[in-house]
């Protein structure tokens, strides 16, 4: 396995790859699915209008209800799609990350490689306790989007932590401090440079949608699709590093002269 960059981009290199496939595939129909959503669900010009009212005007919000906000059934449904893709991506991200963990162990020896049980047991687990913590999450962090940025380079690691099957699922928290440390500047550097290249492939489908606005949509949804991927990948690649190297370059522990 190379140290390069490009090594990030090499999404379908997890065992045979027909795992990944079917992956990247799923995740690309779900996107697809969108497109069968009426056009009056992405109509959101009346709760537009309501915000704009609500800045200028803070004081209608003490008494504000749920029915004044002017959201229609079709606009609740398009949200409630939106919030359950997202959830499905952050699934398939940790499914990805245990998947490509487990074939590097299986392939290089270096480490215990999970079985293929534990790994579905795990995968049931994380995916149950997304379920419970996102939405609070989500809601939390929707006004404090800095600190999300700020928590990113730990948040993605915590997949790798636990279905490597090294650690419990909270004993997997402590772990991703401490795996992380030293890396952080890193791994901040890393996800930007792939965030770089998605900025890059997002501006060469707008101007496909500019054009041909079906092409532009499909290949929206590979583009969004691939960095996703490209992201859990890096987790797992920079996790075999973070154990071969514990507390990085930098901050590598000193060596004893005798």
């Amino acid at each position: 396995m190379s140290n390069s960059i490009t090594e990030i981009f090499k999404i379908d290199r997890v065992g045979k790859g027909i795992a990944v496939k079917a992956l990247f595939a799923f995740l690309v129909l779900i996107r697809f699915s969108f497109l069968f959503i009426p056009d009056e669900a992405y109509d959101f010009k009346a709760f537009n209008s309501f915000g704009r009212q609500l800045i200028n005007n803070p004081q209608l919000a003490y008494d504000l209800t749920p029915e004044d906000i002017p959201l229609t059934n079709w606009n609740c449904f398009l949200i409630m799609c939106f919030v359950f893709f997202v959830y499905i991506m952050i699934v398939a991200f940790c499914l990805y990350v245990g998947l490509f963990i487990r074939d590097q162990r299986l392939k290089t020896g270096k480490g215990k490689a999970i079985s293929v049980s534990e790994l579905v047991a795990r995968m049931i687990v994380l995916s149950v306790f997304v379920a419970i913590v996102y939405v609070p999450v989500v809601i939390f962090l929707f006004y404090l989007i800095l600190l999300l940025i700020i928590l990113s380079p730990w948040l993605i690691m915590y997949p790798a932590c636990y279905l490597s099957g090294d650690s419990g699922l909270l004993g997997s928290l402590t772990e991703t401090y401490r795996k992380t440390r030293g890396y952080y500047a890193i791994n901040v550097r890393n996800v930007c440079i792939i965030l770089m290249v998605s900025f890059f492939i997002k501006t060469i489908t707008s101007l496909i949608s500019e054009v041909a606005p079906a092409a532009g949509y499909i290949t929206n949804a590979f583009a969004e699709t691939f960095i996703l991927l490209c992201i859990a990948r890096y987790a797992g690649l920079i996790y075999f590093k973070m154990i071969e190297v514990p507390f990085g370059i930098i901050r590598r522990p000193p060596t004893v002269n005798r």
